[in-house]
């Protein structure tokens, strides 16, 4: 499923879920969309066992939370991890900020710690690319299963050079999300492929199989994010092309 920020209807501030209706087949019950104005407040007190975290895709916005060490301003592009059950309160600049808003339950009540990381290429080393893919792809795991009490599984940053492709392949027990930073490139999930840019987000779910394709002269930077079903074993299967999971 691939979804166009910029189409979604939203009442300013207010948090709007994407992919509307779709059942996610882990535990992660939060990804909204928020646009918030310059100088309006995101406030958010998230049940015990939430553990939430922040894209922020444009814009800027100041962290806070009572007792807790937040980050203070934090500039796009970057991703912002709340902990657990920890209330706290964002406050976009005088730009405005976009966020995607990530919750997911079933975590470790207590944990509350902040971590923040920008999303910054030359913080990425280059290899071939993965998955049987073509070319080059620069990535790294901002955060791993080990920085989080959820079964919330990676945060990743990647860049693919132009006419290098992510070769098909599918996860079992996890849902994934695609963010497109900047660039452009050609999305396939299942048997349908989709030019995609700047502020689309895709959405894998699990057992399905997806690929990406960079064919523009730009670079294409996107983040992915990914939840696994609790007590699930995190799994990558290849695929031949043309082969379907």
């Amino acid at each position: 499923m691939i979804q166009r920020l910029d189409d979604v209807a939203l009442s300013t501030g207010e948090p709007v879920a994407l992919f509307p209706g779709t059942r996610r087949r882990t535990p992660w019950p939060q990804l909204d969309l928020i646009d918030l104005p310059g100088g309006a407040v995101h406030e958010a007190q998230p049940a015990p066992d939430v553990e939430c975290g922040y894209l922020l895709l444009r814009g800027s916005a100041a962290v806070e939370s009572a007792g807790a060490d937040a980050p203070g301003v934090v500039e796009a592009p970057a991703a912002l991890l709340c902990g657990v059950g920890t209330d706290h309160r964002l406050e976009a600049g005088a730009a405005g900020a976009r966020l995607i808003a990530i919750g997911v339950s079933g975590a470790e009540p207590g944990r509350g710690r902040f971590l923040c990381e920008p999303f910054a290429r030359d913080r990425l080393p280059w290899r071939d690319a993965i998955h049987g893919g073509g070319g080059r792809i620069a990535t790294r795991h901002m955060w791993g299963p080990d920085d989080f009490a959820s079964s919330w599984t990676f945060v990743d940053h990647a860049v693919l050079s132009r006419g290098s492709s992510l070769g098909r392949h599918y996860h079992e027990h996890m849902d994934e999300v695609f963010v497109v930073l900047s660039g452009a490139g050609d999305m396939t999930i299942g048997d349908r492929t989709t030019r995609i840019g700047p502020g689309h987000v895709t959405l894998q779910r699990p057992g399905e199989g997806h690929g990406l394709l960079n064919p523009c002269e730009e670079h294409l930077d996107f983040a992915r994010v990914a939840v696994t079903g609790k007590g699930k074993a995190f799994t990558t299967i290849d695929l031949p092309t043309g082969d379907h999971p």
